[in-house]
């Protein structure tokens, strides 16, 4: 069974990490939380991260994240 639902977040050079992970964070969580508390066999939310370029994207703090896809696929 596929997710049902997919999150894609854009992010791109100079982001704040917060503003892209914190999102995520929420969706994941609760992904998490529904399949633990209604027995799901799949994860309610999928997530991406996408770039212009997939590999790693640096944040406004110098620390970088990848990016699993390019934005136009």
């Amino acid at each position: 069974m596929s997710a049902g639902h997919r999150v894609t977040m854009l992010t791109y050079p100079g982001a704040q990490m917060l503003d892209i992970t914190g999102p995520l964070e929420v969706f994941a969580h609760t992904s998490r939380w529904l399949q633990e508390e209604r027995d799901l066999g799949a994860p309610p939310y999928a997530l991406d991260l996408v770039a212009t370029e997939p590999g790693p994207i640096r944040c406004s703090s110098g620390i970088d994240i990848i990016a699993t896809r390019r934005l136009r696929d």
